[in-house]
């Protein structure tokens, strides 16, 4: 959203807009650089300026948008959104901007220890055994990765279970190819961030898993690999139930030094406390029936995912994260403005014939 000269930050020049007529305040309001804290400010400031921004809520939320908002963003970025006729929806749209340019830009240099270093983010990382978030960073893969957390906007405003897979059913392959990267990059990120080693583990044993053998440090290191992957899994899953702001709200509880570092004393936020709940509930979950009534479970959100992409590809569910580069690699991809982005994000463009594939 564009900034304007006018800000609404100056209490005194607040009061002096209230005595103004009210013809000349609905064509000053629209220049305000919009934020929902700037126009609950201005509400605040007097009755007047309360009552007259409360009547005229859709013709100031309209001429906002025709002022801050680039034309076509709206439908290349959120094509479900409702149109913007309502300060909430403009709220919304506020805030989804911000909680994206977050996940883009900022937090994937979270934990790394040389983000200061420029040759860094140009180094070519395999994206799927990096263990660095730098890849991300990189102005392509960073695209590629926008455009999937806009499809688990996409996919979140879809509402019910059975909407959100007949969506995942109908996209094509390199709309859910997107996705999948955006699940990956965010566990990358919260695994980079330390995040999840902060998480509680499931005490005793699995029943999922494989006893192995070897030697106890062995067995210990298996252990923490299966219990990393399956909080990984579990974020996956939240993250295609509650959309983009479960990784947002995940972020805003860390509490970070000047350096990026975690610090003691972060806010709790309702990502976590619903991931912990989740996590302590997994093994009730992973069972193929519902105990009371012996009903089976219908798939996670993640397998329909992965069926999905498997099905569009032609190849085995075993295959996917090798199909997932392969079609992430399409030359096609190298530069994606916005206008191909909302066709990405809104399924209308499938690259089977388009561009060459590169071979990781």
């Amino acid at each position: 959203m564009s900034a304007k000269t006018i800000t609404a930050s100056n209490s005194s020049s607040q009061t002096s807009l209230a005595t103004l007529p009210p013809e000349l305040l609905l064509e000053i309001i629209p220049q305000i650089s919009y934020s929902p804290e700037s126009l609950l400010s201005l509400i605040l400031t007097s009755r007047t300026l309360h009552n007259l921004i409360k009547s005229h809520e859709y013709s100031l939320t309209r001429s906002i948008t025709h002022h801050q908002i680039p034309q076509k963003q709206q439908s290349n970025h959120f094509p479900s959104l409702d149109q913007i006729t309502t300060f909430a929806n403009l709220s919304t749209y506020h805030t989804r901007l911000q909680v994206l340019s977050n996940l883009v830009d900022k937090y994937p240099s979270l934990g790394t220890t040389n983000k200061n270093n420029p040759t860094t983010h140009t180094h070519h990382h395999c994206p799927s055994c990096s263990t660095s978030t730098l890849w991300l960073l990189n102005p392509r893969w960073s695209t590629l990765h926008k455009t999937g957390l806009l499809l688990l906007y996409r996919l979140q405003d879809q509402g019910s279970y059975c909407h959100k897979v007949a969506l995942l059913n109908g996209l094509p392959a390199i709309s859910l190819a997107c996705m999948l990267l955006a699940l990956l990059a965010q566990n990358r990120i919260l695994r980079a961030s330390g995040l999840l080693e902060t998480l509680p583990k499931i005490e005793g044993n699995r029943w999922w898993e494989s006893s192995g053998g070897g030697t106890k440090e062995e067995e210990e290191r298996r252990r923490k690999l299966i219990e990393m992957r399956e909080t990984e899994m579990v974020c996956e899953e939240m993250g295609l139930k509650f959309g983009v702001g479960f990784y947002g709200s995940l972020f805003e509880g860390l509490a970070l030094d000047e350096c990026g570092v975690q610090k003691e004393g972060g806010k709790e936020s309702w990502a976590r406390k619903a991931l912990e709940t989740e996590l302590a509930s997994l093994p009730y979950l992973q069972t193929a029936f519902f105990p009371c009534c012996g009903a089976p479970r219908p798939p996670t959100l993640t397998s329909c995912l992965r069926r999905a992409f498997a099905a569009k590809c032609h190849c085995q569910f075993s295959e996917i994260e090798r199909k997932l580069w392969e079609v992430l690699s399409n030359t096609a991809l190298d530069e994606v403005d916005e206008t191909l982005m909302g066709k990405i994000v809104r399924g209308e463009d499938d690259f089977g014939k388009r561009g060459m594939r590169r071979i990781f």
